[in-house]
């Protein structure tokens, strides 16, 4: 125990005879410590130019990897309170009263969340800051050692799960790669926190205030520890893991935030163990916002108002496609089915989703307006099926050929639990804008990851990734069998059609829809069977396409709308396909009038 105490002090407590110049930590640096002083000549000094280049590699190379880590268990967090914040948003329940109190008690799970994520990531700066800091010749040996170990270990990993007969290439090496360094710093980092918990943070607050605080946040989550899973228990008639889980989640908080006080500072009392909940502070900033944001693109239209159809009509009647011939898009020589359907004809379908017969719904007027466009051609429709249920689908039949077209949420529900299927994927987009060295990483590795920060659906949804479309895709497979099937779909409705298309292998063509390239470990599908089945379509200046990574054929398409919003509508598409791919019949009139 003396030794590990020893270690952890010198490792993560200030020492006089640091060099903190590094990483913008500008202290009063001790001089210079020099290797091999007594060795001197030409081929000494060479020899230790040669170790001191290896030091400072290490040291960059291990730096990236501990802040790489740092910002994935960031992003890990973040995806993990956003996901909690969904399920409190959209809760279970047959009533509104049982909802409520479900949501109440998701409430106090997410605080419980928050308080646990900020204590781990004010745990894991610390370590993240001793790494950085660190810059002894001890500490340089070290991190040379690691990363050697590193490296050799990424080359048997990879040697041993490689194929007898196949080669292991580049690109798979630099996975195995990722998730070593991964899997190295996540348990150095571990560790670190346990040495810190253990030998560094020992001494109480000692403030009357802050007892009295921490104390009625333990009692308020110890009761919710009670009350959670009685509620689970009987509203949602949940299993044996969910109640384990809110049983366990806020207990352990509780725990948690009592020892915080008792052996939360430094033996100078320098540093608060929550690191002055910066952490939290930034995590509920990120909910609020996010929060924000996606109600706010939630109640965007997705329908054409009358001054977007007077400017689409004039737009469509001024552009010249005359040369279309020579000059058109590359998707517009596709069809799909034996009815021969083309790119507009699939905008028509997805479209129809949001007519106001469908929201009726009325299975006739639905049945004309199919009939009208396609009467030039001699097809008879019938609407086989209206859901009634999230998410919410039609299905139609023309002879042997049947379309499911998926929608793209309406209100604010459907908006939250079509966001839960890209929420994580969401999350590492966004902090790769700040550390665009997770836009590097490699796409096995990030969908890897995003399999695993997903484990809250997991949890409450009988271990499912899959529970809120599955509906529609045992619809498909009943319909597949015996015919001819093609999905389509708009916004997150068609990032569902793209989904259960790869994982069903019928052909799926969506319309300003996220990609599901980082999710493909996540939903159970090959990133082959997404490149041969699936079709995007995304308008230039749409933002919900740059959600995740598109897989498949992808063909981007100008938009002339003003913003984002109007980009995104399913009626600026059709009318854009319709006209660039040569005059298709019937003309744009025929959806803006629906």
């Amino acid at each position: 125990m003396i030794p590990l105490k020893t270690f952890a002090e010198g490792m993560f407590a200030q020492e006089e005879d640091d060099d903190y110049a590094y990483a913008g930590f500008h202290m009063k640096p001790k001089e210079k410590e020099k290797l091999f002083p007594d060795r001197k000549g030409c081929g000494w000094t060479f020899l230790r130019f040669l170790i001191d280049t290896l030091f400072i590699l290490s040291y960059l190379v291990l730096s990236i990897i501990f802040i790489s880590f740092f910002v994935s268990a960031l992003a890990f967090s973040l995806s993990l309170s956003l996901d909690m914040t969904f399920e409190m948003l959209s809760p279970v329940g047959s009533t509104q009263s049982k909802k409520n109190i479900i949501s109440v008690c998701l409430f106090f799970l997410l605080c419980s969340v928050l308080v646990l994520v900020s204590l781990m990531l004010s745990l894991f700066w610390e370590v993240l800051k001793a790494v950085l800091l660190k810059i002894s010749i001890k500490y340089n040996i070290a991190r040379v050692v690691l990363l050697l170990l590193v490296v050799v270990t990424s080359g048997v990993w990879a040697g041993v799960v490689a194929p007898v007969d196949s080669q292991v290439n580049f690109a798979d090496y630099f996975h195995y790669i990722s998730v070593v360094v991964w899997v190295t710093a996540f348990g150095l980092s571990v560790l670190g926190s346990l040495l810190l918990i253990v030998f560094v943070f020992t001494h109480s607050v000692k403030n009357k205030k802050i007892l009295c605080v921490h104390v009625c946040i333990a009692v308020i989550l110890v009761m919710f520890s009670v009350i959670s899973p009685i509620a689970f228990g009987i509203i949602t008639d949940s299993s044996v893991g969910i109640i384990a889980f809110v049983l366990l989640l806020p207990l352990f908080t509780a725990f948690a935030v009592i020892y915080a006080y008792f052996r939360g500072k430094t033996r100078d009392r320098r540093k608060y163990i929550f690191n002055k909940y910066s952490c939290l502070l930034y995590l509920i900033l990120f909910l609020l916002t996010v929060t924000i944001l996606f109600t706010s693109v939630m109640n965007a239209p997705t329908g054409c108002g009358s001054h977007c159809k007077e400017e689409l009509e004039k737009n469509a009647a001024a552009v010249d496609r005359q040369l279309f011939a020579e000059d058109h898009y590359q998707i517009c020589t596709q069809r799909w089915t034996s009815k021969m359907f083309n790119i507009a004809d699939m905008a028509f379908f997805a479209n129809l989703t949001y007519n106001r017969q469908v929201v009726k719904p009325n299975s006739t007027a639905i049945q004309q307006l199919a009939n009208d466009f396609f009467k030039t051609r001699s097809m008879t429709w019938t609407v086989k099926h209206i859901s009634s249920t999230m998410p919410y689908f039609i299905h139609l039949q023309t002879g042997f050929v049947h379309v499911i077209a998926i929608r793209g949420p309406q209100d604010t529900l459907e908006f939250v639990e079509s966001a839960k299927l890209w929420d994580e994927t969401a999350v590492l987009q966004s902090l790769a804008l700040v550390f665009p060295i997770l836009q590097n990483l490699p796409i096995k590795f990030k969908a890897e990851y995003v399999s695993k920060s997903s484990f809250i659906n997991k949890i409450f949804h009988a271990g499912s990734n899959s529970h809120f479309f599955q509906s529609i895709e045992d619809y498909v497979k009943q319909v597949k069998n015996t015919s001819d099937v093609v999905l389509v779909g708009h916004s997150l409705g068609g990032g569902i059609a793209k989904i259960i298309g790869a994982r069903q292998k019928i052909p799926a063509v969506a319309f300003s829809s996220p990609g599901i390239g980082n999710s493909y470990i996540k939903f159970g599908f090959s990133l082959q069977d997404a490149m041969k089945f699936v079709v995007t379509i995304a308008p230039d200046g749409d933002v919900i396409p740059m959600v995740d990574q598109l897989y498949g054929q992808v063909q981007t398409i100008r938009c002339t709308g003003e913003n984002f919003v109007q980009c995104h509508q399913i009626s600026r598409t059709y009318c854009e396909l319709q006209s660039g791919c040569g005059n298709l019949m019937p003309g744009c009139e025929s959806v803006l009038d629906n």
